[in-house]
């Protein structure tokens, strides 16, 4: 069901002083205080900010085309993937390591509230660390090496994780990427975007395909980690990005020109305002509030 607003939530958003950039993904701490933002373009670099994105700074990653990147709960541990290598970093992004990890298309980045516990796709393969990224381990999932736009996430443990590609793969792990289930009880198979809660139990997940010339897109939530999975009833055109807060109560899509949400698992979409930005968005810990980067010429914005 798509309502109109009746809250607050997800109304109002403000612009950060961050550069304009084609902005790919964004991470931020539970309180929403420490924010990283990553760009390929213009802005080929990692910004951080340690104050919810009032002032912003360079940090010392190399300039690459940075297309995901991941913090842990207190904004401390990091990580982050480029179009060939992946960075970690153990001081809110003063420093980076390169990962010795092959030389892949890497597409997505994922890591568990202690920041330890980290999930990397790329090359058609996934990539597991439990040491912070001091040393990895392959995991064999039968996906496409076509991975640019996969997608993947964690729940704060770090043992239940989701991986998803526009190859049809959606796989599920319960205990940190040491074995893989295959999810086949809902429809495939150009899989977006996905998101998780903290305790992995809530999904939400965006089945993008082609009708006529149009791309579009249908919502599924799930409320007991894929098991079963719900068909939202919201508008089928272009949604992107999915993000879901801690509890997995907000949910949030959007797209270039519209977005939605829901406080309530998904049961009830509230109507978005027009001009979303339609990139990475993520929530702090409760869902209040909620930071998004630009996928073209834009800006990194907040809002609650």
């Amino acid at each position: 069901m798509l309502a109109e607003f009746s809250s607050a939530f997800a109304q109002t958003w403000t612009q950060t002083s961050a550069p304009i950039a084609y902005w790919y993904s964004v991470a931020a701490s539970a309180d929403g205080n420490k924010v990283f933002a990553d760009g390929a373009i213009i802005v080929p670099y990692v910004f951080g900010s340690t104050n919810s994105g009032n002032t912003w700074f360079q940090t010392s990653a190399p300039s690459n085309a940075w297309v995901s990147i991941a913090c842990s709960a207190d904004g401390v541990k990091l990580v982050a993937a480029n179009t060939s290598s992946i960075y970690t970093s153990t001081n809110s992004g003063l420093n980076w390591k390169s990962n010795d990890l092959p030389n892949f298309s890497w597409a997505r980045v994922v890591s568990s509230a202690d920041g330890n516990r980290l999930l990397a796709v790329g090359g058609g393969l996934v990539f597991t660390t439990t040491d912070a990224g001091n040393s990895w381990a392959s995991n064999s999932l039968p996906m496409s090496n076509a991975t640019q736009r996969a997608d993947a996430a964690s729940s704060a443990d770090g043992q239940r994780l989701i991986v998803v590609s526009p190859s049809g793969l959606m796989a599920v792990s319960t205990n940190g990427g040491v074995a893989w289930r295959q999810v086949t009880n809902v429809p495939g198979p150009l899989w977006h975007s996905v998101a998780m809660s903290g305790d992995g139990k809530k999904l939400i997940a965006v089945l993008q395909w082609l009708s006529g010339n149009n791309d579009v897109a249908t919502i599924y939530t799930s409320t007991n980690f894929a098991q079963t999975w719900t068909s939202n009833n919201l508008p089928q055109i272009a949604w992107g990005s999915a993000t879901v807060s801690a509890d997995g109560k907000r949910m949030f899509v959007s797209n270039n020109s519209t977005n939605a949400f829901s406080t309530n698992d998904g049961a009830i979409w509230l109507a978005g305002f027009p001009g979303a930005i339609g990139a990475t968005i993520v929530p702090a810990a409760d869902g209040g509030v909620l930071f998004s980067t630009a996928s073209g010429p834009g800006y990194a914005g907040e809002g609650g």
